[in-house]
């Protein structure tokens, strides 16, 4: 207990020392100076081993030379600090050999190289190595492409302030590596050893570094820091936290047998994390998701503790875990818009839920126990079985999205279904599923796709239900009308408001409040049978009444309560099998005909030529609407029939009227012709 209190003592007083380091007053550029070819000792600080005699200040200069390994003098160790060597750069020429540079003994206190100006600049193709000493890269100086071994806080440390940039250069971490202010990591590759840590704090930047991260070592983001573009790896027992208000911004994040948490206000921003084998990702309370994709491995795992984590997207066999306490806590995802597939599972601690948003499709694979519900605010959650759905005692609500079947099977009857603002649709994919419960809300039902929704609850939404493909059977009730624009739909329970078809058709033998055919088709029953109607009915051009019979004189019938209004369209008739007195086939047109009794409205049919030698013109009396009120004639009243009177008629009118209906009494008088013509 007591050495861990110590190497975390120590541990802070190298942050202290670090960034009192960093933050040095800047002295005035110096003299420049070469590094001798044949210089007398190795030592960096000796004026004689340099070409003018002094050690520089400003740019050191390293070209050809037979003594490559440079020991820099170690530094005071104090607060504040008293750096040794303070350069504005070392440039390195085309025929440098490959430079190495040490701290001068290895019982001596670390060495230091504070670079104020551009920092290291490397025109030969040998990368310069700094060996177990302390750089500070600070205003906005870079690492070039250096190999730099920090090897341990004996050693020194390694930060970058400022506006520096780590470039390109290859960090090999034993102890720490800071980024502060706006620098930033660059191109680099830094690999955090066991122990070692790399952090980044206010707006600092991981760039377009690729950093690795394994055991026991550390990637820490901190403030309002973020991991920019960079590559993070996170394997063999290491950590990459983000803290307070740090972002994983664009990067990628690779974790296997690491751990990978987001803490405070800090979020996933638009990254890309890879969960493998052994990986945990975890979200505290008031993190954030962001946008970012999470992929996983069947034996990975995702831990939610927040109350509304929001994620732009999951997907993979792993194990996502809704861990908040509350009763109300959500995982919401999509909000990247991508589709992507859940194998694994999700579970929940309380009774958490899941929350799909964004334009994707979420298809969900795996067998999901969380029980606090399943909202579809936007998008669509695509299933196999119910269970892909959660604890068959969570909720089902729409509130804009959509449920699509990958096969056929039933909702849960204990799933309560919930249509919200913003409605739902059921894309039934050329499947079928049974809905037994009733279905509430205010909100609206949209069927989609070929195949069959059955609806068997007493539903009390009120958005209304549109039908755009496939079949949709109503056995229960529903509380709002119902509009088909294709497919068919069959009535055999209740549907109240007013209901309109536009295309398609509506059959069964139930009851609608209101109809109006549009352009569709009406066929009472499933076979012969009757559709009630206990409001109005419009039938408007364009639309089909359709009359199925038989030949015992049974035929379709609509019972009308309200008002019938006949503005348009056609009759076609389906005859059933069997022995006719006319033969069904035989129909060719029908004509209206209005009684002058208040209760009835007949539809008759003119006969094909076949039928045409009869000595009168028959009818088939196929339909009868009940009506409240007496009908009213047409504006132009049919020629010689009952009620109007026999004077309109002329002989010479009568004969070509009798012609077309072929009457055998076209040549007897007026008077007669136009009774036989009244009593067809």
């Amino acid at each position: 207990m007591g050495k861990a209190r110590t190497c975390t003592r120590i541990g802070r007083l190298a942050t202290i020392w670090f960034f009192a380091t960093a933050i040095a007053p800047i002295g005035a550029s110096g003299q420049d100076s070469t590094w001798l070819a044949a210089p007398g000792s190795s030592a960096y600080n000796v004026g004689s081993n340099w070409t003018t005699g002094t050690v520089p200040t400003g740019t050191a200069i390293f070209g050809a030379s037979n003594t490559t390994t440079v020991a820099l003098p170690p530094t005071i160790f104090a607060i504040p600090p008293n750096p040794t060597t303070t350069i504005g750069a070392f440039r390195f020429d085309a025929d440098a050999p490959a430079y190495t540079f040490v701290r001068s003994s290895i019982s001596s206190p670390p060495a230091v190289l504070r670079f104020t100006g551009v920092g290291i600049v490397n025109n030969s193709s040998n990368a310069p190595i700094f060996d177990s000493t302390g750089l500070v890269f600070a205003n906005a100086s870079g690492a070039g492409n250096a190999i730099i071994r920090n090897n341990g806080f004996l050693s020194g440390n390694v930060g970058f302030a400022d506006n520096a940039t780590a470039a390109s250069a290859t960090i090999i971490n034993d102890a720490f590596v800071g980024f502060s202010n706006s620098s930033t990591a660059g191109n680099a590759t830094i690999r955090n050893n066991s122990g070692s840590t790399t952090s980044f704090f206010d707006t600092a930047s991981a760039g377009n570094a690729a950093i690795s991260t394994f055991q026991n070592g550390t990637t820490r983001f901190r403030d309002r820091s973020t991991a920019g573009a960079a590559t993070l790896v996170t394997t063999a027992g290491g950590f990459t936290t983000f803290q307070e208000d740090a972002s994983a911004g664009n990067a990628t994040l690779t974790i296997s047998s690491g751990f990978v948490s987001f803490q405070d206000r800090s979020t996933a921003g638009n990254a890309v994390i890879n969960v493998g084998s052994g990986g945990v990702v975890g979200f505290g309370a008031t993190a954030s998701g962001g946008s970012a994709r999470i992929i996983t491995d069947s034996t990975s795992s995702v831990l939610i503790f927040g109350q509304n984590t929001s994620i732009g997207s999951i997907e993979g066999g792993g194990s996502f875990f809704i861990a908040g306490a509350l009763p109300s806590a959500q995982l919401i995802v999509g909000n990247n818009g991508l589709s992507t597939e859940v194998s694994g599972t999700i579970s929940s601690f309380s009774s958490g839920s899941l929350v799909k948003v964004g334009a994707g499709t979420l298809t969900l694979s795996g067998t999901n126990t969380f029980t606090g519900g399943l909202a579809i605010n936007s998008g669509v959650i695509a299933a196999a079985r119910d269970a892909n759905l959660g604890n068959g005692s969570g909720s089902l609500s729409f509130g804009g999205g959509g449920l699509q079947l990958l096969t056929s099977f039933n909702l849960s009857a204990t799933r309560a279904i919930v249509l919200n603002a913003g409605g739902g649709t059921i894309d039934t994919n050329g499947f079928g599923t049974t809905i037994s419960q009733a279905i509430t809300g205010a909100g609206s039902l949209t069927k989609a796709g070929s195949g069959t929704l059955s609806l068997n609850g007493a539903s009390t939404f009120t958005g209304g239900t549109v039908l755009n493909a496939g079949n949709l059977i109503v056995n229960g009730s529903l509380a709002s009308g119902v509009t088909v624009n294709a497919g068919s739909m069959m009535v055999n329970g209740r549907v109240a408001g007013s209901s309109v078809v536009n295309a398609g058709i509506l059959t069964g033998g139930g009851a609608v409040t209101n109809l109006t055919l549009n352009g569709g088709a009406v066929a009472p029953g499933s076979s012969i049978g009757t559709l009630t109607i206990s409001g109005n009915f419009v039938q408007n051009v364009g639309s089909s009444y359709q009359v199925e019979l038989n030949a015992a004189g049974q035929s379709d019938q609509i019972n009308i309560a309200g008002a019938a209004a006949i503005n348009g369209g056609t009759v076609t008739f389906q005859p059933q099998s069997g022995n006719y007195a006319l033969t069904p086939a035989s129909i060719r047109s029908c004509s209206h005909i209005f009684d002058t009794t208040p209760i009835t409205f007949i539809s008759h049919c003119r006969l094909a030529a076949s039928q045409r030698q009869q000595r009168t013109q028959r009818s088939m009396r196929l339909v009868r609407f009940s009506m409240p009120t007496p009908a009213t004639p047409p504006a132009t009243l049919p020629k010689c029939s009952r009620p109007w009177p026999s004077t309109r008629c002329r002989r010479r009118r009568a004969r070509r009227r009798c012609r077309r209906c072929r009457a055998t009494t076209m040549r007897a008088s007026r008077a007669r012709w136009c009774r036989a013509c009244s009593s067809s």
